[in-house]
């Protein structure tokens, strides 16, 4: 019996070599065609991999070099514009006059900025554009981030500082010599948390701590003189060279090689001057970016909150830059100049302030975000939605409405602008279906004030595209009720425009948040109307009059 049983072992370990064996290439028999193309695809594709991560560890090595370059750059230039500036009366003299004409039209900017109730400013900044609007006509979220701001300043600071939101769906932040700090509300709707608000506000609090704007008054006047002195340097030691060897050449060869020496040493001196004094050219816009960076990883990190938020908004910022450009017009700047900030801050927080924030996250000293921050945000990334959609910034949009609607859906025109740019750009059944509903939704949250009847228009438009007898009928009842909403919106509007606060809706949203869903402002019976009347001759005239005001429906 023990014969057959080797026997069976036998075959079975050969079948089981047969069967591991089974696809193998054949000794001799080479690749396929098909295989060979694959192989050479995937040769191909590593290469190309191999050399786009070595072309970018490169570029990498290229931007900390100048990194360190410009930061050593702008510290010579500015310790000597300062040492200039407290020696020469002159220099001293002339920036003060250049920096109190800078605060004059920062003054005068705020002004107008603080007393502007419509409106916007274009202006070009180097590369970037800047389109300042009024401020953002919301008290609460005005208050909240003037707090997270004012807690972010340094107890070493002697300056004052205000921290204000601006309505642009553009996201842009920048700063006043005055200490006036303005964020847009598009920057503010691509953070998902306090911390990451808390970076954006260090870092344009940096430069007002850091005294940027007095800098960039000072040090270009200075860089002229740095570079005539650093020329005179040069001369000089070329005029000390050729001297010597002149000494020299004659020495050896008499007269003859006086004049020999002479070049040879000046040409020595040049060399070695331009090596020792030379000229600078500070990117200003650059450096002072770079520094601001460090101050504000470092300022949010001391404020207790979690820097490892911000490669995320870095994160965020370049996914909205690439998907619309002209996010890329403020803060941004460019998508490039991001990658660079977020590779940069990153590595950062793995080498100088990793210990720091060890020890801030084993203490549980760290904070991501905030119950206000959560309330603010419906809010805000609602309000620049809406302002993204008339700017046809699509994607954003889109994104700030959804989230709204996330945080609050409750909210009727938080539902109505969702619905309205999800119908705007829909490609598929379920995007109309999506618009359909929120259009739905938003017509129910509204009911008690009817504030929104083109949401009424906008679902009696999607019915019309219904051929079903049903959807015809239910499209003519909603033109009308949106008839009906529009004359009575019309009334109360041209009562309010005279009798009520200009931020109702933002007063109706507090209560609401307060649980008021169905009170509605008192108006007058009688109103002032703008009566247009129309002349023999074909043309209108204007003249005021006194008419009662239509019943209420409610």
């Amino acid at each position: 019996m023990a014969q057959p049983n080797r026997l069976r072992i036998t075959l079975l370990a050969l079948l089981g070599v047969f069967i591991l064996t089974i696809g193998m290439p054949i000794p001799g028999r080479g690749e396929t065609k098909e295989e060979k193309k694959q192989r050479e695809r995937r040769e191909e594709q590593e290469k190309k991999e191999r050399e786009r991560a070595k072309k970018e560890q490169e570029r990498m090595k290229k931007e900390e070099k100048r990194r360190g370059v410009e930061a050593k750059q702008y510290a010579n230039i500015v310790e000597f514009a300062q040492d200039y500036y407290a020696s020469d009366p002159d220099f001293h003299d002339a920036v003060d006059q250049a920096y109190q004409d800078l605060q004059g039209r920062h003054a005068l900017e705020a002004f107008q900025i603080n007393t502007r109730k419509t409106g916007y400013i274009v202006e070009a900044d180097g590369d970037e554009l800047k389109v300042r609007r009024d401020l953002y006509d919301n008290p609460r979220i005005q208050d909240y981030v003037n707090r997270v701001g004012q807690r972010l300043v340094p107890s070493d600071s002697d300056k004052l500082y205000a921290f204000k939101v601006v309505r642009n769906p553009i996201p842009y932040a920048y700063t006043l010599s005055t200490g006036t700090i303005y964020i847009s509300t598009g920057l503010i709707s691509l953070t998902d948390n306090e911390a990451q608000l808390a970076y954006v506000l260090s870092h344009e609090l940096g430069h007002v701590y850091k005294d940027h704007w007095r800098l960039k008054v000072m040090a270009p006047l200075a860089e002229e003189e740095y570079n005539q002195r650093q020329e005179r340097k040069r001369a000089l030691w070329g005029a000390i060279f050729a001297g010597a060897g002149a000494a020299i050449g004659g020495a050896i060869k008499g007269k003859g090689g006086v004049v020999p020496g002479a070049g040879i040493g000046a040409l020595s001196g040049l060399v070695i001057g331009s090596v020792l004094a030379k000229k600078i050219d500070v990117d200003w816009y650059y450096a002072q970016e770079n520094e601001a960076d460090d101050f504000a990883l470092k300022n949010t990190l001391e404020g207790n909150y979690d820097v490892r938020e911000v490669p995320k908004l870095y994160l965020a910022l370049n996914r909205v830059s690439g998907a619309d450009q002209r996010a890329g017009l403020g803060f941004v700047s460019s998508r490039k100049r991001v990658k660079e900030r977020s590779e940069y801050t990153q590595k950062l927080l793995q080498t100088t302030f990793q210990a720091q924030y060890e020890e801030k996250l084993k203490a549980g000293q760290l904070v991501g975000t905030s119950p206000d921050y959560q309330l603010m945000m419906a809010e805000l990334k609602r309000d620049n939605g809406i302002m993204a959609f008339y700017f046809d910034m699509f994607s954003m949009a889109r994104d700030n409405l959804r989230q709204a609607v996330n945080l609050r859906s409750d909210d009727p025109r938080a539902r109505y602008y969702y619905g309205k740019v999800v119908k705007l750009v829909s490609r598929t059944d379920a995007d109309k279906d999506l618009a359909a509903r929120e259009l739905t939704a938003a017509i129910e949250l509204d009911e008690p004030r009817h504030e929104i009847p083109e949401a009424k228009l906008q679902r009696a438009l999607m019915l019309m595209d219904n051929p079903d007898s049903a959807a015809q009928a239910q499209a003519v009842d909603a033109v009308k009720a949106y008839i009906q909403a529009y004359v009575e919106k019309e009334v109360r509007e041209a009562k309010a425009a005279e009798f009520l606060p200009p931020n109702m809706d933002i007063l109706y949203d507090y209560l609401r948040l307060l649980g008021e869903k169905n009170w509605a402002a008192p108006l007058p019976e009688r109103y002032r109307v703008l009566e247009v009347v129309r002349t023999s001759a074909g043309s209108t005239a204007s003249t005021d009059a006194v008419a009662p005001a239509p019943p209420s429906s409610r």
